[in-house]
């Protein structure tokens, strides 16, 4: 009779505790006493870990204990755990003998000392001869290149250099030339390699976690399963559950409103403040008053099963409390795996981020490197360049004219600054002419910024170029200054603005004195003649809409030896608006733009252009792909001899598809597309100009690969010389895995009955380790092409390439 006292009294708890009864701590106290023996051993075994842990490990390793004691009871957690401990102890004895100087600190960080300095080099030797040449090409009918590329690696920091030699005297810019910069691009792709190491790691824990679900729901319905099966043996269970509920609630609800009955009659002669005080204080001892009244519920149990004349199975329902105890624990387990694994995958959305952005990048190679020193240092740096280098700074300062000499750029958190020091061209070579450029002008370029280089940011450019010495006696020496400010911010939350305000000056010197028009005063031509400037205005809304108005102006007196191609007394407006749709699948570009020259109306004509783009282009990855622009625009000017005045529309319409398709063993990728360019010349009449070009690739398996490409010109009215159709076709065969061999073979038929028709074989093979030959041997039939007269032309070459 006591056990059957006993009993009761936990299935009242229990089902009080099942119904979310408002006596949560009640519940929770008598649900200790509802555990088997087994359970309890489990409890008290888990609390000694737990104690035994905590001993362990000082308020510094509070992380990473409780990403331990997170984790699941799969082998995931146990190899968590042991490398959670590993690290606390391997950072607790490096903070204990922490060396006092920089330089100390910095060694125990570094890589091992075979790894301090590494050194790299390749070689590509090209060797072309043919015995005749399309005269259009600026190689030469026979030339060796050697390109010589050392990298090496100084404290975890890539260098490279670059040397050229040629053997041709009409190679235009980059001629036998010499560079070393610092590798910016390497350090962040050893940073990229490091994020795709944590990225396949958290993956790997994803997928333990993934079977640890699996598992948790195979338990989980094998309990179910039990729990029916016990739940069928006992009768009237439901009934049970119900009666007892209503029992419950009743009992609670009468204790409670005649304990605040009580209350209230107690505190009649009080003060508002002093009831409502003691009315605050009995809502918050509600919950101990109904634990204190649940002890009072056993006969009331009692009452139910006489009632019900029922005899209960007291094995069977410990048993149904334990496997519902464990349910409980399992559904727990669950929502932290699922927890765990929402955290993760915030975690890996970040990584992948930063993989994508350079910048992340950089930052994240620099918090890689121990303290703020010398390390650090070298990590700001954009750019770092000596021998012949490209730095663009603005355009309207230096931005398309190659230097001979030395290039740095620093980003530092709050400011950058660069400098570009050396020589460059005295004017352009143009891509046909058989003259070598020479570097002798002297240039320098400065600039100093205040904020991020990519980002918010004011900044100051100042270019200065000079002849030391006469290139001929037409030739006059330049002096050429100009200061540009450059600035970027956001005006809005969603607003950026950036733009360029530049002054020039530019004076000349001739050997021998020659009559030349001098400019005339800034009361004729403007006080904005020798300025230079443009602004950019970007809105955005959200991620799928962005607006852009662009403003460029240059003054007819503004000159910059820096930019060769910059365009002169030239003014220009364009709007942009781009919209995405369909989660970024589909994308609508549209444009205008209008352009003028002749500002200060100084010429006797102006030239004018105006026009608008439309563009819509699809992003999907398992179906073709479209891109569709269309763009028409007016061009003219206002000369006041009719002979000379033009009005001529043109217009471009194009239309590229693109698909790529993976059968059982066939990788199928296509490229298809239409151009036409349509001009109405004044007084000429209609022209036109159509290509079609398509392009496939096939991969079957993984020896074969194969490309296809066909391309039709047709011009109208036709040209016979420029209307012609091509067929290209190309077979790679893998004879083994260090050798290839290929076949290569062209048709071209012109209108005009002009051939040029030809195939060749390519030869590869690694010979050694790193070292890898290839030899390409083709034979061409060339007919009215080149001044040629149905002659045979056989050419030759020979690539080695080495790396070490």
């Amino acid at each position: 009779m006591r056990k059957l006292l006993v009993f009761c009294l936990c299935f009242i708890v229990f089902n009080l505790k099942a119904q979310n009864l408002p006596c949560d701590s009640c519940a929770k106290q008598n649900l200790q006493h509802l555990k088997d023996s087994s359970a309890k051993a489990l409890q008290e075994k888990g609390e000694a870990v737990q104690k035994q842990a905590a001993e362990k490990l000082n308020s510094k390793s509070d992380a990473i204990k409780g990403k331990v004691k997170s984790q699941t009871d799969s082998a995931a957690r146990n190899a968590y755990k042991q490398k959670a401990k590993g690290s606390f102890n391997s950072e607790l004895n490096s903070v204990k003998s922490k060396p006092k100087s920089y330089w100390e600190r910095a060694k125990s960080q570094l890589p091992p000392k075979d790894k301090l300095f590494k050194f790299g080099l390749t070689l590509r030797s090209d060797n072309y001869a043919t015995t005749e040449q399309n005269p259009m090409i600026r190689s030469e009918k026979v030339y060796s290149r050697l390109y010589v590329t050392p990298s090496f690696t100084l404290l975890g920091l890539p260098f490279t250099s670059n040397f050229f030699f040629t053997t041709e005297a009409n190679n235009t810019y980059k001629n036998n030339f010499f560079a070393i910069r610092f590798d910016v691009n390497a350090m962040r792709q050893m940073a990229a390699e490091a994020i795709q190491k944590e990225m396949d790691e958290a993956k790997k824990l994803d997928r333990l976690r993934q079977i640890d679900l699996q598992k948790n729901a195979m338990d989980t319905r094998m309990l179910e399963n039990e729990l029916d099966g016990l739940k069928s043996q006992l009768p009237d269970y439901d009934q049970w559950q119900n009666k007892l509920k209503q029992e419950a609630e009743q009992r609670t609800k009468d204790y409670v409103a005649s304990e605040r009955a009580k209350l209230e009659a107690s505190i009649k002669d009080k003060s508002e403040a002093e009831k409502q005080r003691l009315l605050t204080e009995f809502e918050t001892k509600k919950d101990s008053l109904l634990a204190s009244k649940m002890q009072s519920l056993n006969d009331s149990l009692n009452a139910i099963k006489t009632a019900a004349g029922e005899k209960v199975d007291t094995a069977g329902m410990n048993k149904i409390l334990s496997l519902q105890s464990k349910m409980n624990a399992l559904k727990s387990k669950k929502a932290e795996i699922e927890k765990l694994r929402q955290i993760d995958s915030a975690g890996l959305n970040d990584k992948i981020n930063q993989a994508r952005n350079p910048n992340e990048l950089k930052q994240l190679a620099k918090s890689k490197l121990p303290d703020k020193g010398m390390l650090q240092s070298l990590l700001s740096v954009d750019r770092f360049g000596i021998g012949l280098v490209n730095a663009q700074y603005s355009e309207f300062t230096l931005y398309a004219a190659s230097v001979k000499g030395l290039d740095l750029g620093i980003s530092k958190e709050k400011y950058f600054y660069d400098f570009t020091l050396g020589r460059t061209t005295t004017q352009f070579i143009g891509p046909f002419s058989s003259v070598n450029p020479s570097y002798d002008r002297n240039i320098a370029v400065v600039r100093a910024g205040l904020g991020k280089r990519q980002g918010d940011h004011l900044a100051f450019e100042y270019l200065y170029a000079f002849d030391h010495k006469f290139a001929d006696s037409l030739s006059p020496m330049v002096r050429n200054g100009v200061l540009n400010i450059n600035a970027k911010f956001n005006l809005l939350r969603s607003t950026t603005v950036e733009g360029n305000l530049a002054k020039s000056t530019y004076n000349e010197k001739y050997a021998v004195p020659v009559n030349v028009m001098k400019p005339a005063g800034k009361d004729i031509i403007g006080v904005n003649a020798d300025m230079a400037y443009d602004a950019k205005l970007t809105q955005t809304q959200g991620e799928n809409m962005k607006v852009e108005l662009l403003f460029r102006q240059t003054g007819a007196a503004f000159r910059t030896v820096g930019n060769p191609f910059l365009r002169r007394n030239f003014r220009e407006v364009e709007l942009k608006y781009e919209q995405q749709f369909f989660k970024k699948k589909v994308k609508l570009t549209a444009g205008y733009k209008e352009m003028r020259d002749n500002l200060l109306e100084l010429n006797a004509a102006t030239n004018r252009l105006k026009g608008y783009t439309l563009k819509l282009s699809t992003h999907f990855e398992k179906y073709p792909n479209l891109t569709l622009s269309y763009s028409p625009y007016q061009q003219g000017n206002n000369h006041p001899d009719s002979l000379y005045r033009t009005n001529n529309q043109f217009s471009i319409t194009s239309a590229m598809l693109t698909y790529k398709k993976r059968f059982k063993g066939l990788n199928w990728m296509a490229f298809a597309n239409y151009t036409r360019s349509a001009m109405e010349i004044s007084g000429r009449g209609p022209v036109a100009y159509r290509m079609i070009n398509t392009v496939h690739n096939f991969q079957m398996g993984q020896r074969h690969s194969s490309m296809l490409a066909y391309l039709s010109n047709v011009t109208m009215p036709f040209v016979d010389s420029l209307n012609s159709n091509s067929v290209q076709f190309t077979h790679n065969y893998l004879l083994k895995k260090t050798t290839t061999l290929g076949l290569i073979s062209e048709y071209t038929r012109y209108k005009n009955d002009a051939l040029k028709a030809g195939m060749g074989l390519v030869f590869t093979q690694s010979v050694i380790k790193n070292l890898t030959l290839s030899l390409t041997a083709r034979y061409d039939k060339v007919d009215k092409l080149w001044n040629l007269k149905n002659e045979d032309v056989f050419s030759g070459r020979v690539v080695v390439m080495w790396r070490w």
